[in-house]
């Protein structure tokens, strides 16, 4: 008796060990678009560190743009039935009853065993329905994960690419939402499951475009211009495969964000020259009177240059792409922020006059001195 009571003790024990532990599921989205699915372990003023399934991620705070943590949830309740090779066709009618009669736990077993043997057991022609209907069960269940596992192992079935690659989409937006909660109704079957998981994926390629137009450099540079305008019309593309035609509605927004960033580079860059020219005017005649200076002030004049002709021909190629590209829109609310800007950086090309005697008089243009000129060298003067 006292062996067998041992007996029970120790199965208690081991019930309790393995019995479900309730999880959090956090979401870490950082600057660079990336998002980091677990459970954060600590979070401090300089960092965020957060569990995954594929190990620990310290996240530096200022590359962190939300910090979302999930409701804490059980696991789902569905374990894998074990079924005997020949007992597969009946246990597939069992686990149809249960579907139709809304057992989820019990269909949800059942099709996880049926799908645990091999295709000569349980046939390729039964195993799309039944990972189809194993999804609805633990979306049923509200279990996301158990849900983004499953179309995971559906796309693994498709036969077609853009049915893999919808079907993967629906798991990545069940993985990173973390919930069955995606789509303007949530995520109760299969098919609602798919069709809020494509128009997440669609928003999620468009932000992904919207970011490569707002990282673009060297929009100065027409060819360059065109490539990243290219490239970030492509990546927008993407998106037709999840909602058709979602490229062509949103192809304003993508174009509009490389738009602002070429006028917002023009407005830092004549911030930037204003305060710069008042240095260059004002050692302009040292620069003058001695070479070795004047080499100095010449290489600060050459950066100065080339940075506010950057900046007009940044603007000049955005006035000329809206007209090739028939999208006109792009200058429609910023004609008059591109002349003022034009004006600016117009002005920015001649030294700041500078009031009394010996003083720089208007309109003369900042130029490169000729370095070997016969001026005495004895006085050397400082650009600090």
């Amino acid at each position: 008796m006292r062996t067998l009571l041992l007996t029970i003790g120790a199965v208690g024990v081991m019930w309790v060990a393995s019995a479900p532990v309730p999880v959090r599921s956090d979401t870490v989205a950082t600057t660079s678009g990336q998002t980091f699915l677990g459970q954060v372990a600590e979070e401090t003023p300089e960092r965020v560190v957060i569990k995954t399934e594929s190990g620990t991620v310290t996240i530096p705070r200022a590359a962190i743009t939300t910090v979302d943590r999930g409701a804490i949830s059980q696991p789902s309740a569905i374990a894998a039935e074990k079924i005997k090779p020949e007992d597969a066709p009946k246990a597939f009618e069992a686990a149809k009853a249960a579907l139709a009669g809304g057992d989820w736990v019990k269909a949800g077993s059942l099709l996880e065993g049926l799908l645990a043997l091999d295709a000569r057991a349980f046939p390729p022609a039964n195993r799309g329905p039944a990972a189809s209907a194993l999804a609805t069960c633990y979306l049923a269940l509200k279990d996301a994960r158990g849900a983004a596992r499953t179309f995971a192992r559906r796309a693994e079935l498709a036969s077609a690419p853009s049915d893999r690659q919808r079907l993967l989409a629906t798991a990545e937006a069940l993985e990173t939402v973390g919930s069955v909660a995606i789509g303007p109704k949530g995520a109760a079957t299969y098919e609602d499951a798919i069709a809020g998981a494509m128009e997440w994926k669609a928003r999620q390629l468009l932000g992904q475009a919207k970011d490569l137009a707002a990282m673009a450099t060297d929009l100065n540079e027409m060819v360059k211009f065109e490539a990243a305008a290219k490239q970030c019309l492509d990546k927008l593309a993407e998106a037709d495969l999840y909602v058709p035609g979602f490229s062509l509605a949103h192809r304003k927004e993508v174009l509009t964000a490389l738009a602002d960033n070429i006028l917002k580079a023009a407005r830092a860059t004549t911030t930037h020259c204003a305060a710069e020219r008042k240095t260059i005017s004002r050692y302009w005649k040292a620069a003058l009177g001695d070479a070795r200076y004047g080499a100095i002030w010449n290489r600060q004049v050459a950066g100065y240059l080339n940075l506010r002709q950057a900046a007009e021909d940044g603007i000049k190629n955005l006035k000329a792409f809206a007209a090739r590209a028939a999208a006109p829109e792009l200058l429609t609310d910023r004609t008059a922020e591109c002349t003022e800007l034009l004006a600016q950086l117009d002005t920015l090309q001649y030294h700041e006059v500078l009031p009394g005697k010996g003083g720089i008089p208007a309109n003369v243009r900042i130029v490169p001195r000729k370095i070997g000129s016969p001026f005495p060298t004895a006085r050397t003067a400082s650009c600090q």
